[in-house]
């Protein structure tokens, strides 16, 4: 192992037993759901037990990128906030062009926009952030509420 690689190694294992708040290879071992030796044996085999850091990462609700990279995970946090505000723009934008397009009465409208938003927030997420697809989706889902 290059001493590269063999120093990202040991920051990663001390990232987690940092977070877990372990001292030994022994204990981190086992909280990963490893044997006893585990680390041990993933250390003199240069090779980095990633399905047991990233399971153990999912069930502690730790972040990835923390320990993988170093990352502050509230710089991942302030990321998703953007992408959720932009995408919340997005969907207004074009319920609002909807809406102007199709007249309902008021208490329709506030409803169907109410519903919508929700399920064009989420179209939007599923169809990587396509305002054409999200916009069909609102314009079909409006002629049907008529």
């Amino acid at each position: 192992m290059n001493n590269e690689i063999s120093a990202e190694f040991e920051v990663v294992l001390k990232r987690m037993k940092d977070k877990l708040d372990i001292k030994s290879d022994r204990a981190l071992s086992r909280a990963m759901g490893m044997t006893d030796s585990g680390v041990a044996t993933a250390r003199s085999t240069k090779s980095l037990p990633i399905i047991p850091i990233v399971r153990t990462c999912i069930a502690q609700d730790l972040s990835l990128d923390e320990i993988f990279l170093g990352k502050d995970p509230s710089e991942s946090s302030v990321q998703v906030a953007i992408v959720v505000s932009q995408v919340n723009d997005i969907v207004i934008r074009i319920l609002d062009r909807v809406f102007t397009n199709h007249s309902l009465p008021p208490e329709q409208h506030f409803e169907a926009y109410k519903r919508l938003h929700q399920t064009l927030t989420k179209a939007a997420f599923e169809n990587n952030f396509s305002e054409s697809i999200v916009t069909t989706i609102a314009e079909a889902a409006v002629v049907m509420w008529k």
